[in-house]
């Protein structure tokens, strides 16, 4: 049905969007792991930074709301104002994905190209062909994890601190953490618990901040509600204001974790390490997303490698949205968090309604 739109990713942005195109009646296929990052890829005694609202999946009837799920799940009703627990956001996930109003192809996209009238056609891992007229990228940061060029010329094992399940196992090893922001402060908290000898490099001390960046909430909420305006913002002003919006920080209550390791203000001799720690974040780049084919991706039209998208997501090609992390050079960090789906879902929805009439 090559009238559908294609999802490309199930995670909080993905499955926002299929919320949306549903409720208006729009034909659509979502394609993905369902919360795979939340489900395989944190820590188990991570703490989300945002409350339960703030942590909500995005639904225009506000179907998976805290409050809903507290009907049926009193017991964590209060923690409503705290930062949440990952393991009772993974069951908030849990109790979303049994009530979803469709279904997901759970695969993964090997192949986007043009068609000949104008449409894509998706190829999955088990061949599975998917012909659609628009296609929403919704991967999130999976593809963009960043290893300094410096740690991938070692011959030791080096794990992004994405690998949490891979982390979590290490134990009695020797380990170099580098980073300075939260998912360091994980890592070293999880590796001294399984008794590794462990130390830290990073080129910055940490900047502790209860906030996910260093403003305080109520500006960060009014970020969050001007993202559209952001967009506007001349090219160089919007940079400088992304770099400062996205300088790391760490909950407090990690200060002790990092003072109670060694810390080395220069990069040290690697071969003293029996494993690497990379928690140093993720850099979005279109070439990292090996499944756009080359005639598509030569086409698509970037900002430093990063997809120019417009006020509604779309970039250049006509009917090709992206959204999620990968937009923050346009609409500002927010993007990089589940709020920011309560934003770009609706607005990407409503283009679609209006181009194609469902």
């Amino acid at each position: 049905m090559a009238e559908q739109t294609l999802i490309i990713g199930a995670g909080i942005y993905g499955i926002s969007i299929a919320n949306c195109l549903f409720q208006q009646k729009s034909p659509f296929v979502i394609v993905g792991r369902p919360f795979d990052m939340w489900k395989n890829h944190t820590f188990n005694s991570m703490t989300l930074r945002s409350d339960f609202p703030m942590s909500e999946i995005y639904h225009p009837a506000s179907r998976y709301s805290c409050q809903n799920f507290f009907l049926e799940h009193d017991k964590y009703s209060r923690l409503i104002h705290q930062h949440l627990p990952v393991a009772v956001f993974r069951k908030y996930l849990e109790w979303v994905e049994k009530k979803l109003e469709f279904s997901i192809i759970k695969e993964e996209v090997q192949n986007l190209e043009s068609g000949e009238n104008g449409d894509f056609i998706a190829t999955l891992r088990s061949g599975e062909s998917i012909h659609s007229k628009k296609v929403i990228v919704a991967t999130g940061v999976s593809s963009h994890q960043n290893i300094p060029r410096e740690l991938r010329r070692s011959d030791i094992k080096i794990f992004h601190s994405y690998e949490a399940r891979q982390i979590q196992k290490i134990s009695n090893s020797k380990v170099l953490v580098i980073g300075s922001g939260q998912s360091a402060g994980e890592s070293i908290e999880i590796l001294l618990e399984n008794a590794n000898h462990v130390e830290w490099f990073g080129r910055f001390r940490p900047v502790y901040f209860e906030q996910p960046v260093n403003i305080p909430a109520w500006l960060f909420m009014v970020i969050l509600k001007s993202m559209k305006y952001i967009r506007t913002m001349p090219a160089t002003l919007r940079k400088y204001v992304n770099s400062y919006l996205s300088r790391p920080t760490v909950m407090p209550g990690f200060e002790k974790i990092f003072q109670n390791v060694y810390r080395h203000t220069q990069m040290p001799d690697l071969k003293h390490f029996n494993q690497i720690i990379a928690a140093t974040g993720y850099r979005e780049n279109l070439d990292n997303l090996a499944f756009f084919s080359n005639e598509i991706k030569n086409s698509i039209k970037t900002l430093d490698n990063i997809p120019a998208v417009n006020k509604s997501f779309e970039s250049n090609l006509a009917g090709l949205y992206f959204t999620g992390s990968i937009t923050s050079s346009f609409f500002g960090p927010s993007v990089k968090f589940i709020a920011g789906a309560h934003f770009a879902a609706p607005i990407i929805a409503k283009d679609i309604f209006r181009k194609t009439g469902y």
